[in-house]
C-alpha cells in the first residue's frame, strides 16, 4: 500500500517574537515552536503509519508491518517563508511554488490530481496536525466498507493540556455562521449512521462544521473529488482560503461525517497548538460547556496517598505549585542520586541508526525548485 501526503507549510520567519498571535499558527513569530509542530506532524506519519517501526528484543525486527504503508510526504512551501531547514529532511520531499501562501493548499490539490493512479491513499494535512492512532487508515477503510465510497469520515480535531481544568477539548463544534455550510451540503440526508465494531455500536453524524484541517481519500475517492470545479481552484468561499482548501472540495463531493460526540475519539487527530483550549488567548475566549461535560467524581485515594496529599496540599486560594523546572520551584530535601542505566544483556543487538532514505519517487510533474544538490542531512 502506498500513500501520498500533501502538507502546505508556511511560516512568517520575520514576524516579531513578541507579536500577538494571529488567526493562524503560521503567523506566529515563535520559530522554535512552529518548527516543533511541523516536525511532529511529519514524524507522526512515519511513526504510526509507515514502515519505520521496529521491535527491540534480542534482535531488531520490524513492527506493525502488516498495516504499514509506504509514505511519500510532500511539504509544499513558498520560496523563502518556511522552516524546512529546521526539519528532518530525510522524512519528506520539499516542493516549492512561486504562488502565494494562501494558495499553497490548492497547489497541493494540483499535485494530488497529477498523481492519480500512483497511490492507494491520498491525504491533505495542515502542518500542525499529529496522527497518534496506528489504526487510523484501517478505521477509514472499515467506514468505507460499511457505508460506501460516497460517505467520507473526517477526524475530530482536539487539543490537550495538563495545566488546565479541561484536559482535552474537541475544537470543531458548530460555527457562528450556521448557514454557510448549508450552501454546500444537506446534513438532513442520511444524518446519522451506526455500525458495530470492537464489540460496541459506534455512531457517525452529519455536522454543520465538517472542517478538520485535513482529509484522507482512497484512490477511488480522489478520482471523484478531482473532477470538482473547486478542487485546485483558489478561493475563500468557506471561511477563508486555508479552510476552503482543507474542506470545501470534499464537502461538495461526499456525504461527510464525523464520529458522534459519545464516541468522538473513534477517529481523531491532534491539533498541536492550544489556540482554542487556553482561555487566556483572546481568540479562544472562555470555554463554554453548557453542562454537557460535568466534572467527574474523583475516586478516594488510598490512605497513605491521601495522607501525603494532605501534607503537601496548598492553602485554599493559593496559586498552583510551580513545575519542577520553573525558577520558582524549590527542591524538597536532598536530590535523588542518579542510578546508572544497566548495561544491555549479552547478545542484544541495539537498534541501528536508520539511514536517510533517498527520495523514492519523483512526483509527476515535479514543481520547479530553486534548491540545488541533495537534501540536507537531518
Amino acid at each position: 500500500m502506498r500513500m501520498l501526503v500533501m502538507m502546505p507549510h508556511y511560516c512568517r520567519r520575520n514576524a516579531p517574537s513578541d507579536e500577538a498571535p494571529g488567526m493562524y499558527g503560521s503567523e506566529s513569530g515563535d520559530i522554535a515552536a512552529r518548527a516543533q509542530q511541523v516536525e511532529r506532524a511529519i514524524c507522526a506519519l512515519h511513526q504510526h503509519l509507515g514502515p519505520r517501526q521496529l521491535l527491540a528484543a534480542r534482535t531488531i525486527a520490524p513492527a506493525n508491518h502488516a498495516a504499514a504503508v509506504e509514505l511519500d510526504v510532500v511539504v509544499v512551501t513558498t520560496p523563502d517563508q518556511h522552516l524546512v531547514d529546521l526539519l528532518p529532511r530525510h522524512l519528506f520531499i520539499h516542493a516549492i511554488t512561486d504562488k502565494g501562501p494562501r494558495a499553497l493548499g490548492f497547489v497541493c490539490h494540483e499535485l494530488m490530481r497529477d498523481n492519480i493512479g500512483r497511490y492507494d491513499w491520498y491525504a491533505f494535512m495542515e502542518d500542525d496536525l499529529e496522527i497518534t492512532d496506528g489504526l487510523f487508515l484501517q478505521k477509514l477503510a472499515w467506514f468505507g466498507q460499511q457505508f460506501g465510497p460516497s460517505a467520507l469520515l473526517q477526524p475530530n480535531r482536539f487539543e490537550v493540556a495538563s495545566d488546565l481544568a479541561t484536559a482535552k477539548l474537541y475544537i470543531d463544534g458548530n460555527t457562528t455562521r450556521p448557514t454557510l455550510s448549508a450552501q454546500f451540503q444537506d446534513i438532513t440526508v442520511r444524518p446519522r449512521l451506526e455500525a458495530e465494531a470492537f464489540g460496541q455500536t459506534y455512531a457517525f453524524q452529519r455536522v454543520e462544521n465538517v472542517h478538520s484541517g485535513c482529509f484522507f481519500l482512497t484512490a477511488q475517492q480522489l478520482e471523484r473529488v478531482a473532477t470538482s470545479p473547486v478542487f485546485g481552484t483558489p478561493s475563500a468561499e468557506f471561511f477563508g482560503p486555508l479552510e476552503t482548501a482543507a474542506t470545501l472540495s470534499v464537502m461538495g463531493a461526499f456525504d461527510v461525517y464525523k464520529p458522534a460526540r459519545e464516541n468522538a475519539n473513534f477517529l481523531e487527530i491532534h491539533h498541536t497548538g492550544r489556540r482554542f483550549l487556553v482561555p487566556a488567548n483572546p481568540l479562544a475566549g472562555p470555554v463554554q460547556t453548557d453542562g454537557a461535560f460535568p466534572a467527574a467524581a474523583q475516586p478516594e485515594p488510598p490512605a497513605p496517598v491521601a495522607a501525603a496529599m494532605a501534607e503537601t496540599a496548598p492553602e485554599p486560594g493559593a496559586p498552583p505549585a510551580a513545575a519542577p523546572d520553573h525558577p520558582a520551584a524549590q527542591p524538597v530535601g536532598p536530590p535523588e542520586p542518579e542510578v546508572p542505566a544497566p548495561p544491555p544483556e549479552p547478545g542484544v543487538d541495539m537498534a541501528p541508526e536508520l539511514e536517510p532514505a533517498a527520495d523514492p519517487h519523483t512526483l509527476a510533474p515535479p514543481l520547479p525548485s530553486p534548491e540545488a544538490g541533495p537534501p540536507e542531512p537531518a
